[in-house]
C-alpha cells in the first residue's frame, strides 16, 4: 500500500510524506528494512484494531484545512500519511467482502478506480 501513493503526495501538518516511507523501503537501506516493515505493520494494525490512544487517534483522524481563493472560497483538507495508509489497508481488506453486497447499485466497489 505504501508504494501505491503517487509521487509528490502532500503531507499533513506532521510534515511526514509518503515519499519518506518509500525512500526508507528502497533497496538502499537494507539493514533496517525488516524492522521497518514490522514497525509499520504494527502501527497500522494498532489503528485497524481500534487500540490507538484517543488523543493520538484524534490527531491522526483530523486534517488541516487550507482555503483556496477560486470562484468563491474552496477548502482543501490535507490529512497525514498514517491515516491515508491505514485507510488504504482497511479498504483493501474489506473490498472483497463488499463486492456482492452492492450488486445492482452504482457504487463500483471492487472495481479499479471505482468510488
Amino acid at each position: 500500500m505504501i508504494r501505491s501513493f503517487p509521487r509528490g503526495t502532500s503531507c499533513g501538518r506532521g510534515g511526514f510524506q509518503a515519499q519518506h516511507f518509500m525512500d526508507c523501503l528502497g533497496d538502499v537501506v537494507v539493514a533496517i528494512l525488516d524492522y521497518l516493515h514490522v514497525s509499520i505493520t504494527l502501527v497500522v494494525n494498532l489503528f485497524l484494531e481500534g487500540r490507538c490512544p484517543q488523543p493520538l487517534g484524534e490527531y491522526i483522524a483530523s486534517a488541516s484545512l487550507t482555503p483556496l481563493v477560486k470562484p468563491g472560497v474552496v477548502s482543501v483538507a490535507v490529512d497525514i500519511v498514517w491515516r491515508r495508509l491505514v485507510s488504504k489497508v482497511g479498504a483493501c481488506l474489506v473490498a472483497p467482502t463488499l463486492s456482492g453486497y452492492f450488486d445492482g447499485l452504482q457504487f463500483e466497489v471492487g472495481i479499479y478506480g471505482g468510488g
